[in-house]
């Protein structure tokens, strides 16, 4: 009824966190395609240089997003379940030294190992977070979209079980993804 009215509609899907609205997100924007072009230099101008593009029908730009939450969750417990295990070893590595060298040239090197190198450099041993660790809903409808396409997603299921568990019980690794998730998004503990 809009559409014939010359009223169109655009889905963005953004990440990039505090960061990304202070130094350009990443958008992913679905919808008329000549809506996109229209005001593409909005996106343009909100996002990191080559942060912003068009993916197709309504609902692909917050499609992108959710699966990228999933990937997201997967990451973030990826990295607290290794940095759990350096944490407990007997070498007692200094987790700021390690996240710096592996921020450089590392296969491993990353946002989150960036962000990783900052919360240890301040000296954060995470005693004082709690480790309870929020959202989780995108990755569920990731996981549930999977199931429809017959889509294997243990890892997502793994770090969204972590999550809802973390509410009961914590650990270092909870403590390391609530840290992270506070740092790129302000996300405070539930």
């Amino acid at each position: 009824m809009l559409e014939k009215k010359g009223v169109y509609f655009l889905d963005a899907g953004i990440s990039g966190g505090i960061f990304g609205a202070r130094h350009g997100a990443s958008i992913t924007a679905g919808g008329d395609k000549n809506a996109f072009k229209k005001t593409e230099q909005i996106f343009k101008d909100l996002s990191a240089k080559n942060g912003h593009g068009y993916f197709g029908l309504s609902g692909a730009g917050h499609f992108l997003k959710m699966i990228h939450n999933g990937i997201e969750y997967s990451l973030l417990e990826s990295y607290a379940e290794g940095f759990e295990i350096l944490n407990k070893s007997k070498y007692k590595f200094n987790l700021k030294n390690v996240s710096e060298v592996w921020s450089n040239g590392s296969v491993i090197r990353g946002f989150i190992m960036q962000l990783s190198e900052k919360i240890f450099s301040r000296g954060l041993k995470l005693q004082e977070v709690k480790g309870k660790i929020g959202g989780g809903e995108t990755g569920t409808w990731a996981v549930e979209i999977a199931k429809k396409e017959n889509v294997e997603t243990e890892t997502i299921k793994h770090a969204l079980m972590k999550r809802k568990n973390s509410m009961k019980k914590q650990s270092f690794s909870t403590k390391f993804v609530s840290a992270i998730r506070k740092e790129f998004g302000g996300h405070e503990e539930p």
